[in-house]
């Protein structure tokens, strides 16, 4: 009787578990005012970092190697934001080689705003060193709310703001 009985307890556990961990009764975190991060701390600083990391790639350009430079950002982003963001660069470019512009990012600080398993929002703090041909270098801090989004290639960038 005690058998069955123990039997019957651990089967109950095991029902209830189940329907915590993938049921009615699992928690299903959402993004929030309240809760703004809903993945684990090592997940969000994962993903910020990459945030940083492809804001320092597409805030620098050297005129001497600007397609390269830009094709490396693109692979940073998703489809829909490489395209704009090429859209800009072409605008820009023959100005960009003609002044003789170098623009090196300097990562200073990093921040997540939200995060889910979807979705993440990092702020980024970077300081940016214009120089162009003639010109005394310029020095630019600045900030950037980066939007993370995670498609089958990774966490890519799918917006950026100025903040």
């Amino acid at each position: 009787m005690a058998l069955v009985l123990a039997i019957v307890v651990l089967v109950a556990a095991a029902l209830l578990e189940a329907a915590y961990l993938w049921g009615p009764l699992g928690d299903d975190p959402k993004v929030s005012a309240a809760r703004p991060v809903v993945i684990s701390e090592a997940a969000q600083r994962s993903v910020v970092d990459t945030a940083a990391q492809a804001a320092v790639t597409f805030s620098g350009r050297s005129y001497e190697t600007y397609d390269e430079q830009v094709d490396a950002a693109t692979a940073t982003m998703t489809d829909a934001f490489a395209e704009e963001f090429r859209q800009t660069t072409d605008q820009v470019r023959d100005d960009w080689i003609e002044q003789q512009t170098i623009v090196v990012a300097e990562l200073e600080a990093q921040a997540v705003i939200t995060a889910s398993d979807k979705q993440v929002e990092a702020l980024v703090f970077l300081t940016q060193f214009i120089e162009r041909k003639g010109a005394q270098t310029a020095v630019t801090p600045y900030r950037l709310k980066i939007t993370m989004v995670e498609t089958e290639q990774g966490w890519l960038v799918s917006d950026v703001e100025s903040a």
